[in-house]
């Protein structure tokens, strides 16, 4: 070894071993990188698919791509950036898959109030760590993904087009089946705006059959954008 080392004129660097590689950071092992590493990461969406293939299961996974695809269509329809509704659509479900005991670890650990039930309901855990993860994990530089992670399923008082977008594309985009889903595409493709409103009544209805009891705030919620509204 030092004779080769002598013969090519290499230099032997005894340096500190750290753990990254980049097989990790395809599975998700963000932790292994440095936060300087992570910002280039989340800014370029480098890796993507590759950790949402790894970290969810074939199922889950393949829904995300699908709702990414959805979104990166209908944003072209509403004149949006598709880039960024197709990552905010890959990425919705990201944490859909960690347990009610692990999301509200995961939540506690930046320093959130993660058991409190109140403030974080069991139905809101996946869209509220997907979001945390973005910003803090894979360290996404775009807000607007991150919002519309956080709001995909319980949507807001206030929605900006690409929430909208991520909640439509969860709701109808291919694998989904229900009766009148083709009816509901062919709607979001030609008046996004009407169609993203009987989305919503159709989700209000699925609720409601489950025996969902709303708050007074989700009520608002839901009655405000069963409304047909202008983008």
């Amino acid at each position: 070894m030092n004779r080769n080392f002598k013969t090519y004129n290499m230099q032997l660097l005894k340096n500190e071993m750290y753990p990254e590689s980049s097989t990790e950071v395809r599975a998700g092992r963000l932790e292994y990188t440095s936060e300087e590493v992570n910002k280039y990461i989340g800014e370029h969406f480098l890796y993507a698919k590759e950790i949402i293939h790894s970290i969810l299961s074939a199922k889950r996974a393949k829904h995300c791509a699908a709702a990414a695809e959805y979104a990166a269509e209908m944003a072209k329809a509403v004149k949006y950036d598709a880039k960024v509704a197709y990552y905010a659509g890959l990425f919705h479900d990201v944490c859909k898959e960690l347990s009610e005991e692990d999301s509200r670890d995961f939540i506690t650990s930046l320093g959130l109030q993660g058991n409190n039930k109140s403030l974080y309901p069991k139905h809101v855990l996946h869209q509220v760590c997907g979001a945390l993860w973005l910003k803090y994990c894979y360290c996404v530089n775009n807000e607007a993904i991150v919002h519309a992670v956080e709001v995909h399923t319980t949507l807001n008082m206030e929605l900006s087009i690409l929430d909208k977008i991520i909640f439509v594309a969860d709701k109808i985009c291919d694998g989904r089946a229900f009766d009148g889903i083709q009816k509901l595409r062919a709607l979001t493709h030609q008046d996004f705006a009407a169609g993203f409103a009987e989305v919503v009544k159709r989700a209000y209805q699925y609720n409601l059959d489950k025996g969902i009891i709303f708050n007074e705030e989700q009520e608002k919620i839901y009655q405000k954008w069963m409304k047909v509204q202008p983008l």
